[in-house]
């Protein structure tokens, strides 16, 4: 007989959904206006910068 902490591997399990696969995917959809907001305000604070935040590299071609 097997001890009552033992699960019967057979059974059905009851907790078959924990990450609720059943449920159908979140869609997420950008608003262009809000992200091409958030990207100028990124481009204005990169040129308005006084300096770089590292050592210029120098590069051989």
């Amino acid at each position: 007989m097997a001890s009552s902490r033992q699960r019967d591997r057979f059974q059905q399990d009851e907790q078959t959904d924990l990450f609720g696969e059943d449920t159908p995917t979140p869609e997420y959809r950008a608003d262009p206006d809000s992200v091409r907001a958030e990207l100028y305000k990124i481009l204005a604070e990169t040129r308005a910068a006084q300096s770089l935040p590292w050592e210029p590299k120098t590069v051989l071609l």
